[in-house]
């Protein structure tokens, strides 16, 4: 499969167009060596390989339904070899069984009816591009022990709505869901620190993402092309690069007073809302002194920054500048006093 991975990427390259940002290393570099026998079994051909397994190597039929056996001739099957189904249009619906380990490059890449698949229990290895280009998938759930995935594995799903990615994955690879137009629901790994280059770009239906408490490293184009996204990132993200959110319209990040994504978000200009006890402390714009009520006491304070006397900070100050200029002065006084008038309340 590793000498392969070039041609690969040249490949998926010339079909979902280049991509804007550096791209990373590619996931992925297990070697698996074959017999050089040819066998058939039914409507497969397969290799053993070197521990006595079963590879099946290429599909010969043109059944909607396949089932990979979990035996060939009291052997079990464990490996997808590279371009078993490659550009198949009849199949529709694929059940992988729980003797397969590895999914290797491009198995089922451009396979535009596959609508169905489920995945054996025991694959710990998606290569390169194994399900790129098919466009029929709407839902898919990988299984709990999935350990790696290729670069590439679902760009191009179009119609991809909801993904389960298990529980063991560490990295989302560069350009995994490119083009997922359709991608709603993201179900990522708790185990996850790296999310690569181009990963959910032109993901336009994708809205909300959490990431979990592990992840550390966002890599450049992260969520390029997308639009009105809001992404849910932890205090651990230190290692985010220059270009992650480039090209995101409307994005909104959520997260913790002082982490390193708020002062990332604001140093770049882009959309920061504030979690956990920190928002709660807050609470209403216009609550100086964080008793829970808006009135004259929170007027005098902020009379008291601007004549210098004593000055307001952290969320004291953050809930004094109502109208978000940026600044506290008279203008802000003239708004809660309106508030409290009941002239005109606080948004």
């Amino acid at each position: 499969m590793k000498n392969k991975i070039i041609a690969t990427v040249m490949a998926v390259t010339m079909v979902f167009g280049g991509a804007v940002c550096p791209l990373a290393s590619v996931v992925g570099s297990t070697t698996i060596t074959a017999s050089a026998d040819e066998l058939v079994s039914g409507n497969f051909k397969y290799r053993y390989l070197n521990d006595g397994t079963i590879a099946i190597y290429q599909y010969l039929g043109s059944e909607a339904e396949v089932v990979i056996p979990d035996t060939i001739e009291g052997k079990n099957v464990t490996t997808l070899w590279d371009n078993a189904f490659y550009m198949n249009k009849a199949i529709k619906k694929v059940v992988i069984g729980n003797n397969v380990r590895d999914i290797g490059s491009r198995v089922f890449s451009f396979c535009e009816s596959l609508s169905d698949l489920t995945i054996g229990d025991n694959v710990t290895r998606i290569y390169v591009s194994a399900f790129a280009g098919c466009k029929s998938l709407e839902t898919v759930k990988l299984p709990a022990g999935l350990k790696e995935l290729g670069d590439y594995a679902f760009s191009g799903c179009s119609n991809l709505k909801t993904i389960d990615l298990g529980n063991e994955i560490t990295i989302l690879p560069q350009q995994c869901f490119r083009g997922c137009e359709k991608l709603e629901n993201v179900k990522l790994p708790q185990k996850l620190y790296r999310i690569d280059n181009s990963c959910f770009e032109s993901c336009t239906s994708l809205k909300e993402l959490k990431l979990p408490d592990g992840i550390w490293w966002l890599r450049e184009c992260m969520v390029n092309k997308t639009k009105d996204l809001t992404i849910e990132i932890p205090a651990n993200a230190t290692n985010i690069e220059q270009y992650t959110f480039v090209g995101a319209e409307n994005l909104t990040i959520k997260g913790y007073a002082g982490s390193y994504i708020e002062k990332f978000a604001k140093d770049n200009g882009i959309k920061f809302v504030l979690i956990g006890n920190d928002a709660k402390k807050i609470g209403k714009l216009g609550d100086v002194n964080l008793d829970g009520s808006i009135n004259v006491a929170d007027i005098a304070m902020i009379a008291s920054h601007i004549k210098g006397i004593k000055a307001l900070t952290g969320d004291s100050l953050k809930a004094a500048d109502v109208n978000g200029d940026g600044n506290v002065n008279v203008a802000d006084i003239a708004m809660i006093a309106s508030h409290i008038k009941g002239i005109k309340a606080l948004s």
